[in-house]
């Protein structure tokens, strides 16, 4: 029997563990041991907001948009008036470059094969070490994610900090500058209180921002106090995709928002996100003689491959196998977003 090459290596594993992979991602639902609910990236797949493939067509950005910033005013005019001048429509452009996350995967010739024929910690021994690989690049991309990307030289993921403020440069778009483009930032801290989230919550009124997605994010310590001192404006409702089956809601007579409790943001924060506006974006690493090969004329279920596997070639019985993510998260609209910063633990 002929020994495998890396090539035919890593063809295997997007054959076997393709789906595994891409369900892990972007599909939703209880049980997932690789992509926790309770974490940004989980609670953004469960919305339908993780997506395989650039925005645009050539893959050149995880996106590149045109922001519609300010549009003409109508007046009253009389009979005998000229008309008012042509006001042309204020547009600038913003775009997202992907960023990389990475892990080598690397395992001995001689274990492999005295493995093959046994379970390893109940499954597979090349099974368990990609599902391990794997959750070591979903935890990377979920801390990244509650950051503003800035961390290792700016090759970090652009989380949310870099939009959830009033005065950074966001999709090559100057905050400081724009108030168009400034989330709602309210520093003033102490405890959480009912009047604080009441603020923010009138602030995206007036921004015309409540709208479905909207929803509030806490750690465990602000979900516990606001939980205890404020469960008269709560209500539990059923959700599936959730272990325990409900999610909690705010009511105050005019919206209801859920209330979700997320792992990897500042304890000293909650966040306001509306997740129709936000989407994590992977590109597709299919490689390119496998789409040549494709009838994309007919009815396709083919969503893409947003883990990469590339063959380190090294002369030695280790085999290495780099895994990679070129992925980015993308809000489109910071405007709507909002978040309480400086309170209490």
């Amino acid at each position: 029997m002929a020994a495998l090459n890396f090539s035919d290596f890593t063809d295997l594993i997007r054959e076997n563990y393709g789906d595994l992979i891409v369900s892990t991602l972007v599909q939703s639902g209880p049980g997932n041991e690789i992509v926790p609910e309770q974490s940004i990236l989980g609670c953004l797949r469960q919305a339908g907001r993780v997506v395989i493939g650039g925005a645009d067509s050539n893959d050149r950005y995880a996106r590149e948009w045109a922001v519609h910033y300010a549009t003409a005013t109508a007046i009253s005019y009389g009979a005998s008036d000229n008309y008012p001048n042509a006001t042309q429509e204020s547009f600038d452009d913003a775009s997202i470059d992907w960023k990389r996350v990475g892990v080598m995967m690397s395992y001995d010739e001689l274990v492999r094969a005295a493995s093959s024929r046994m379970d390893t910690r109940g499954g597979n021994f090349i099974s368990y070490d990609l599902k391990s690989k794997l959750r070591a690049i979903v935890d990377k991309i979920s801390d990244d994610l509650a950051t503003d990307g800035s961390g290792n030289s700016n090759k970090d993921v652009t989380g949310f900090k870099a939009f959830l403020s009033a005065g950074n440069t966001y999709a090559s778009i100057d905050q400081s500058a724009n108030s168009w483009w400034q989330a709602v930032v309210d520093s003033t801290g102490g405890n959480l209180s009912k009047s604080l989230v009441e603020g923010v919550i009138e602030s995206l009124d007036a921004r015309n921002a409540l709208k479905p997605g909207l929803q509030i994010w806490m750690a465990y310590n602000q979900w516990n106090r606001w939980k205890n001192l404020f469960v008269d404006d709560i209500r539990r409702i059923e959700n599936r995709n959730t272990s325990e089956g409900f999610e909690m809601v705010y009511e105050d007579g005019n919206v209801s928002i859920p209330i979700k409790l997320i792992r990897n943001i500042p304890n000293t924060e909650v966040w306001f996100p509306n997740v129709n506006d936000i989407e994590v974006r992977f590109l597709d690493q299919t490689p390119s003689d496998e789409l040549d090969e494709m009838d994309l004329s007919e009815e396709m279920t083919y969503e893409g491959m947003p883990i990469g596997f590339k063959p380190v070639y090294e002369n030695r019985d280790v085999t290495n196998i780099f895994c990679r993510a070129w992925v980015n998260a993308v809000c489109s609209n910071p405007y709507h977003q909002a978040v309480l910063t400086g309170l209490n633990v």
